[in-house]
Formats: structure tokens, sequence, C-alpha cells
């Protein structure tokens, strides 16, 4: 009778712990794919910036102090790009 409950002990572990390998296995694969996804959203994130134009300033900031000169503020980094994008002629025609 001891060896029948050591055996049926025996059989439950394995089966129990061969679910546990499944669903750990299921959950690094979620966590993978979770991984990507959020991966490709920044990828997104970082081209939607480029596009507008958003990073314009945090690139200028980073090569003024790269030159060793003191950035201007957002504002007249601002300021200065309407400037410069309409005091020239831009027209196609």
């Amino acid at each position: 009778m001891a060896d029948f409950k050591w055996q049926t002990a025996n059989e439950n572990a394995r089966q129990h712990n061969s679910g546990l390998s499944v669903d750990l296995s299921f959950a690094i694969c979620h966590l993978k794919s979770v991984s990507r996804f959020l991966s490709s959203l920044n990828f997104f994130w970082d081209y939607l910036r480029e596009v507008s134009g958003e990073n314009d300033y945090a690139r200028y900031q980073t090569t003024a102090l790269a030159r060793g000169t003191s950035p201007m503020s957002a504002e007249d980094f601002y300021l200065w790009r309407l400037r410069q994008k309409y005091s020239q002629i831009n027209r196609c025609c």
C-alpha cells in the first residue's frame, strides 16, 4: 500500500512538472512576442518623431554640447527654425 502511494505521488509530480514546463515555455514565448511588439512600437515612435521634426531640438542640443557651445532655449530654437523656414522663397512654381 505504501508503494502505491509513493508511485501515485511520483506520477502526480511528473505530470505537474510537465505542465509547469509547458506553461513556462508558453510564458517565455509570450514575453518574447511582447518584447518584439514593444521594440517595433518604439521604432515606429522614433520614426514618427523624426518625420514630424519633434526630435530636431534634441539633436541640436546634443550637437551644440558636443561642440562646446551653450545651446539656445527650446523657444529660441523654435523661433529660429521658423524664421529660417519662412525667410526664403519656398514655392515650386
